[in-house]
């Protein structure tokens, strides 16, 4: 049985979204946004921190989505 996997780009499917949130959630995190950080949670902050960053790698074209097809 042979499995001839394909694989799709989907990148542009999840770019924008991921950079808006990324944007909001710095604005957030800065008090310059109306979205309330409660309690400025450390993991919150983590995970705000890598969004922020994985928005620059997809931006700047360093990272992409791959899909894996049947």
């Amino acid at each position: 049985m042979s499995q001839n996997k394909q694989f799709q780009d989907v990148t542009s499917d999840f770019e924008n979204m991921i950079q808006s949130f990324a944007a909001d959630f710095e604005l957030a995190v800065n008090g310059k946004n109306k979205i309330a950080i409660a309690n400025k949670n450390p993991r919150l902050l983590h995970d705000i921190e890598k969004l922020s960053e994985l928005a620059f790698y997809l931006r700047t074209k360093q990272v992409k989505f791959i899909k894996e097809t049947d």
